[in-house]
């Protein structure tokens, strides 16, 4: 394959990659994530407003998500690291999950009161 070629396989990899971690872990208040290929594997950096949702009970979260990480994308001896977003006021995909969510808790709320 040419340099051409797969540089754009790995911009759509990590592109479907970000898409899956920001579906994922969305509850844990997923900013962005920094991934990096090192001579002994995939370093991933994940940017969140909390990080025990990522790692759970034992590390049981981020294991999990160290195997899908390794075998739905292919990355090799992926390594994730969760980092913590002091102000996630200043995070305009943190701010907007948390208004979408609300925005749906609501839009719930008033379908129970309006009897639909």
């Amino acid at each position: 394959m040419s340099a051409v070629k797969n540089i754009i396989k790995d911009n759509y990899n990590t592109m479907l990659l970000k898409d899956y971690l920001r579906d994922a872990i969305k509850d844990a208040g997923f900013s962005h994530a920094d991934i990096s290929k090192t001579p002994t594997g995939t370093r991933v950096a994940l940017h969140v407003t909390r990080p025990g949702i990522v790692i759970g009970r034992k590390g049981s979260g981020i294991r999990e998500l160290t195997e899908k990480l390794a075998t739905d994308f292919g990355l090799k001896n992926p390594q994730i690291s969760v980092n913590e977003i002091e102000k996630p006021e200043l995070a305009p995909s943190v701010m907007c999950t948390r208004m979408a969510s609300h925005l749906s808790v609501e839009q719930h709320l008033d379908e129970q009161q309006c009897g639909h």
